[in-house]
């Protein structure tokens, strides 16, 4: 517990994966389901778990590409409120572990994921981050009129060359010491170049880690052991 305790003395800043570490399971599935739900659209609701099957079979490019193609015509405004309430409803103790590395041992907090840029928005709000690197969805329009159009502005790719560009930038602003917090093999590069890397009930067995912690509370444990 001393040496995790002089580790994150000596960091400058944390990064965070948010799906599956954070987040218990895939936030925008779970957002858009609600969404789809309310308005009681048994198509989309369909297309929306051929889609998650997709993911699951390991297609994650392809589906990721459907998935933004389901999104087109709808407005963005719905998915943005949609995702600050949802915000709200989940996170027990991830929260009170951020305000810890920020307020006792004075890091900077950071997301990196292949999550939506309103989601990233909504999750910065929610836990104050610094800044959060996520995938911009573009839209046509402005205001209440505003659509999503289908498309990203960033290329998608596997997820761990999205998130190794997304610590790129990060990098050319951030040069210290850092803890990352992940779930998957996905976050490779981010967590080998971390000072101490935390795995949060990772997906799989051979994932490399200083710190692993399998729990259905994995936050309320490691708040313990800060």
């Amino acid at each position: 517990m001393e040496r995790l305790r002089g580790l994150l003395d000596n960091a400058d800043y944390a990064i965070f994966d948010f799906d599956g570490t954070l987040y218990p399971g895939l936030f925008i599935f779970d957002l858009t389901k609600k969404v789809f739900e309310r308005r009681d659209s048994a198509a989309k609701l369909a297309e929306l778990l051929g889609i998650a099957n997709e993911y699951k079979s390991g297609r994650v490019v392809e589906a990721y590409c459907s998935f933004l193609e389901l999104l087109k015509g709808e407005r963005v405004d719905t998915f943005r409120e949609e995702a600050e309430n949802l915000m709200h409803m989940h996170f027990n103790f991830a929260d009170k572990v951020i305000d810890e590395l920020k307020h006792r041992y004075g890091m900077k907090v950071y997301v990196i994921s292949i999550t939506s840029d309103f989601i990233g928005e909504a999750a910065r709000k929610h836990f104050g981050f610094d800044r959060v690197f996520a995938v911009p969805y573009l839209y046509e329009g402005s205001g209440k009129d505003a659509e999503f159009n289908g498309k990203s502005g960033i290329r998608i790719d596997r997820p761990e060359l999205m998130k190794a560009g997304m610590l790129s930038e990060l990098r050319k602003e951030e040069r210290g010491d850092y803890v990352s917090f992940f779930d998957s093999k996905d976050d490779a590069a981010i967590s080998a170049s971390s000072i101490l890397s935390v795995a949060i009930n990772p997906r799989e067995e051979s994932v490399k880690a200083d710190l692993v912690i399998r729990s259905a509370e994995p936050w309320m444990d490691l708040r313990k052991l800060l």
